[in-house]
């Protein structure tokens, strides 16, 4: 999974942005998912570093998962709530120690993160088939941004998570491939964030969630989008990884 990183302490303790172990980016991207920007994921791990008396992150995947675990989890619990808490911290286990994952089954399909390095494809070109989907996700509702991220990561789609218009400018400078955007009409920036899209990526599709589908047609049928559609805001994860898979058929 691949959301946009700025520097800070959280990546100085990793190692730095070209020293950061996969493990550790593996939790920076976990962690950025699930708060939904970069700032308040590095400042949790900023906080769980302070708590363990510690300047760097353990280096292997195992003794990463424990101190997530020791000195994360009531932070996290705090701050995002139980649930995408178990989530997240499930998903770390599945990736980095999937020996001590619980034998039950409950853990869900690991959410990989993308590759640093990759080629950033020109924003006019058409998207090559069996080159892998990129989707731009805003969401207002953090439980339901996370539920539908990890859906769309087992799916093997790459995805990125933005929050602002300023994120969007970031994840394009980066090359971040976008396909699809996947947006909340009740995030703040929806909108504006549309926009940027529309006149940075033309071809781009942009699906809307919505309650209301006519007054977000009239809003968002202004802005200048090639492919464009509403579906319910209460549409479930794989009603949406259709929705995504059929625009991605359109190109």
């Amino acid at each position: 999974m691949t959301v946009q990183r700025k520097p800070g302490a959280a990546v100085e303790a990793a190692g730095g942005s070209q020293g950061q172990s996969s493990a550790h980016r593996t939790l920076l991207s976990l962690l950025e998912l699930a708060y939904g920007s970069v700032a308040p994921a590095h400042a949790a791990v900023d906080r769980a570093l302070a708590l363990a008396g510690r300047h760097e992150l353990p280096p292997t995947g195992p003794e990463l998962v424990a101190f997530a675990r020791a000195h994360l989890m009531t932070a996290l619990t705090d701050d995002i709530g139980p649930r995408l808490t178990i989530a997240l911290i499930d998903d770390l286990v599945a990736q980095l120690d999937p020996a001590s994952a619980t034998p039950q089954g409950s853990v869900p399909p690991a959410s990989m993160p993308r590759p640093v390095a990759r080629a950033a494809r020109p924003a006019s070109s058409p998207r090559v088939r069996g080159t892998p989907l990129g989707v731009l996700l805003v969401d207002a509702d953090p439980i339901a941004r996370t539920a539908l991220a990890r859906a769309i990561l087992r799916a093997q789609f790459e995805v990125t998570v933005v929050d602002s218009v300023a994120d969007l400018r970031a994840a394009l400078r980066a090359g971040e491939t976008i396909d699809v955007a996947v947006v909340d009409a009740q995030h703040p920036a929806g909108h504006s964030i549309v926009e940027e899209l529309a006149h940075a990526r033309p071809a781009s599709a942009v699906l809307v969630r919505s309650t209301e589908a006519e007054r977000t047609r009239a809003v968002y049928g202004l802005v200048a989008v090639r492919r464009f559609d509403v579906h319910p805001r209460d549409a479930s994860a794989d009603e949406m990884l259709a929705a995504i898979r059929h625009a991605a058929d359109e190109f």
